[in-house]
């Protein structure tokens, strides 16, 4: 228990680090506001199609979707449900489309790659590390098409927006995995160093965001505290019981649990920035959900070892 709690925390704290650089330099006038939207374009141009593309080109391949065929498909069911469920939830929070928007994505997905990706090697090995992203493939596929629509300002659907250049990475990565089709050297570098900007800059530019409003209307939303718990304790907890009673493999309950047990996605701010929706109340789950995420997700894992 001392482990995960210690390594849970580090891997916060490298987060927060980044998140302060931006909350600072924006308090002080170092950066002006056009920044944050030149980063949050840049993540969604480079940075996190360089992400999606990596995990698949990597991780993808004909043995592993054969071998782990139950886990993806588990993934989708509990996508599908989990995205029903939050359509009901968020008109409990708000009337308004765009924050309503950021509740809906907020209890859809949580952020299984930023947190997940580097919490889950450290504690559970390269084994866990593979079915979590296997698990992401259904998410990765609805955050660049419903999720990028519902924290939109603009709701129109436009077929265009299938050819999101994240999306892209993604089938594109598939492909080269399902290939075996090896990059140049140079090339898988480039790739290689893109993916790795992608958290440190999603953070400096959530502190930007938190720095536009006062540190104490950042935490004393209620909503946010209820939005939370939803996030980080009931819909993991439930999910993990559902597939316990039903019998599932140990393997699929575990790997659900701990993805459903992440605090809500970076992508709250990033594509709400990018594309004018709202914001400050993504930052807020953000910051909220990540700080109480240091006491819950020990937990959740503790129990895991127990259900295990």
């Amino acid at each position: 228990m001392g482990g995960i709690v210690s390594l849970t925390i580090s891997q916060i704290l490298v987060l927060f680090i980044f998140m302060a650089c931006g909350y600072i330099f924006k308090k002080k006038g170092l950066i002006g506001d056009a920044l944050s939207t030149v980063i949050s374009r840049l993540e969604v141009y480079i940075f996190m199609p360089a992400l999606c593309f990596n995990t698949f080109a990597g991780n993808f391949n004909p043995k592993i979707l054969k071998e782990k065929s139950a886990i993806l498909i588990t993934g989708a069911i509990v996508l599908g449900i989990t995205f029903l469920l939050a359509v009901f939830l968020t008109r409990l929070f708000t009337k308004n489309p765009m924050t309503r928007g950021v509740y809906l994505y907020a209890f859809t997905v949580p952020n299984f790659g930023y947190m997940g990706y580097p919490l889950i090697l450290a504690v559970y090995g390269e084994q866990m590390l593979l079915n979590f992203m296997i698990v992401g493939i259904p998410y990765n596929v609805f955050i660049y098409t419903i999720g990028r629509y519902v924290l939109s300002a603009d709701r129109r659907f436009n077929p265009r927006n299938l050819l999101d250049p994240s999306l892209m990475g993604i089938v594109i990565g598939a492909v080269v995995g399902l290939t075996g089709f090896k990059l140049p050297v140079f090339l898988g570098s480039a790739f290689t160093m893109a993916a790795a900007c992608m958290a440190p800059l999603a953070m400096i530019m959530t502190g930007f965001v938190l720095a536009r409003t006062s540190f104490k209307f950042n935490i004393s939303n209620p909503k946010i505290y209820l939005a939370s718990a939803l996030r980080l304790l009931i819909i993991p907890l439930a999910a993990g019981g559902i597939m316990l009673f039903l019998h599932a493999r140990p393997e699929v309950v575990l790997t659900m649990t701990a993805f459903l047990c992440m605090p809500m996605g970076l992508n709250n701010v990033i594509f709400p920035e990018a594309y004018g929706g709202d914001s400050g109340t993504g930052a807020q789950c953000c910051f909220v959900s990540q700080i109480l995420g240091i006491l819950t997700i020990p937990g959740i894992f503790a129990l895991m070892g127990i259900w295990g």
